[in-house]
């Protein structure tokens, strides 16, 4: 840029260097970063699980109660489990499912070497260290990006509209 500059051209992009690089067959630099979060995604597969919280809205005798439901999912495989429910997800439970996953994980022969999870505050600090005493670490996508985190929230979706929609909640469907 700053010998066209010298030329008197002002108005060139970095991305129209690279350009006229690409057509004289030259390199244009190398590639700066981590990588996109897509290239680690595909790159770690293997070893990359993926969790997060789905809350359902249930009918009891008492009245509606939120249910949460605690699930993991493989991204390499999109082998998946529910690790439990709850109408309280308190960071001590959370932390017990997360040493109950991580038992079942090991079990599958399938340990993680990354966890991606979402900012919830119901994933304590607990429940991070239990991932990080087995070499695992912990991935959380960026605020208000669910985008990030796409198997776990696809799986949620289809959790919905398998599963929950085709089920009766609550007392008075069934009268």
């Amino acid at each position: 840029l700053g010998e066209l500059k010298k030329l008197g051209v002002r108005s060139v992009s970095r991305t129209t260097v690279v350009n006229i690089l690409k057509e004289a067959g030259l390199d244009p630099g190398p590639k700066r970063g981590k990588g996109t979060w897509d290239e680690f995604v595909r790159r770690h597969a293997s070893t990359l699980w993926a969790c997060d919280f789905l809350s359902v809205k249930s009918a009891t005798l008492t009245g509606f109660v939120d249910l949460y439901l605690l699930f993991f999912i493989h991204v390499g495989s999109r082998r998946a489990f529910v690790a439990g429910i709850t109408t309280n997800p308190t960071g001590e439970w959370t932390a017990q499912q997360a040493r109950n996953a991580s038992m079942q994980m090991a079990d599958w022969g399938l340990p993680p070497s990354y966890l991606i999870l979402d900012h919830d505050t119901k994933f304590t600090g607990s429940f991070d260290a239990v991932f990080e005493a087995e070499d695992c670490e912990v991935k959380r996508v960026g605020l208000m990006a669910p985008n990030m985190n796409p198997h776990a929230e696809r799986f949620c979706q289809t959790l919905r509209r398998e599963c929950l929609d085709h089920c009766v909640q609550g007392e008075l469907p069934m009268r």
